[in-house]
């Protein structure tokens, strides 16, 4: 029997579909008589709740963020960090929106379905998804501070409690926006668990990282990089289909 969410049909063009679960399903519909489907339908199917998830997290967040910014200009001239309204409720939402994320990466990175796209694609598709797992690994998902893994003492205090900061406004007229990171060492990176970036993205992945001699600094902006995120998943699913088919 089929997953509910393989069920759907669209009156609307593919254009309009804005939410990544919806164009997910849409996707899935499209290819609901694929082998590949059936053969793996629950592993696929919760794909969506996932994004589900994302979506969830990031339009929570965008509501408090945007709270929040409305008083920037007095936080900053008055330098009351501690008395942001709201801001326990952000960080929250971005662990919650990580740990989603998490999930994801680690279907993409199973081996069932790594038989139809090679780790280089995966990759190349989703360069941001792979540069954020260092923070869902030691932050979100449980903290390194409690599970060490020969970080240094700094490395550590930056990742037991991460830090929220305020990016520059950009462009004239540009919003500034709520961001979080932390800072792993580079050998990190490199010894990952599976060591994907450092094959095939040798290049700090842009917005992300930013490297220094030793260390990576890896910065999550969830109103810059949640379309960014939608994105790559929806790219790396028509392509896995696309392979799987053929």
């Amino acid at each position: 029997m089929k997953h509910p969410y393989l069920n759907f049909t669209f009156s609307k063009p593919r254009k309009k579909l804005k939410t990544v679960s919806v164009r997910l399903a849409f996707l899935f519909a499209e290819n609901s008589s694929s082998s590949i489907l059936q053969s793996h339908e629950l592993e696929l199917a919760g794909i969506i709740d996932m994004a589900k998830g994302l979506e969830y997290h990031y339009k929570n967040f965008k509501k408090i963020e945007k709270k929040y910014l409305a008083s920037y200009e007095k936080i900053f001239k008055e330098m009351i960090l501690s008395q942001i309204p709201g801001k326990e409720n952000m960080i929250h939402e971005a662990v919650a929106y990580l740990n989603r994320l998490g999930q994801i990466e680690t279907l993409i990175t199973a081996p069932w379905f790594k038989t139809y796209i090679t780790e280089e694609t995966l990759v190349n598709f989703c360069p941001k998804i792979f540069a954020l797992m260092p923070l869902r690994n030691k932050f979100t998902a449980h903290r390194s501070i409690d599970d060490p893994r020969n970080e240094t003492e700094s490395q550590k205090a930056s990742q037991a409690s991460i830090p929220f900061g305020i990016q520059s406004r950009g462009p004239i007229g540009g919003l500034p926006k709520v961001s979080y990171s932390i800072k792993i060492a580079k050998e990190e990176r490199r010894d990952s668990r599976k060591t994907l970036l450092a094959t095939y993205h040798k290049l700090p992945v842009q917005e992300i990282e930013h490297f220094s001699e030793t260390e990576v600094w890896i910065t999550f902006t969830p109103t810059k990089h949640h379309e960014e995120i939608c994105s790559e998943i929806v790219t790396v699913l028509r392509y896995f289909f696309e392979k799987a088919t053929r």
